[in-house]
């Protein structure tokens, strides 16, 4: 069973609600309170994701710096980086040319 809730909206929530009735895509406001709370909801779930996804590659990193599978970053480093990446760059506009 359906219960019913009343909420208050901001001058802005009841000009985004009413826009979206005007176009004709919503025939109530509940439908737009809907849709809008389930994209909460995956936006939460994609957030939630890409956190734990974070957490995985730091503890992937740890797990390295625990294993001593690491390098020092030096000015060495640095110039191996970027001689790496001009060259991936110089590839690919070779092949969009």
């Amino acid at each position: 069973m359906k219960s019913s809730k009343s909420i208050a909206l901001t001058p802005k929530g009841q000009k985004a609600v009413r826009a979206c009735l005007a176009s004709g895509r919503y025939s109530s406001a509940q439908e737009v309170i809907e849709e809008a709370l389930s994209l909460l909801d995956l936006t939460e779930r994609q957030h939630r994701a890409r956190l734990a996804s974070i957490d995985a590659a730091i503890e992937r990193g740890m797990a390295d710096v625990r294993a001593d599978r690491v390098v020092d970053f030096d000015d060495d480093a640095v110039a191996r980086i970027k001689r790496e990446g001009r060259a991936l760059l110089a590839r690919s506009r070779r092949k969009s040319a």
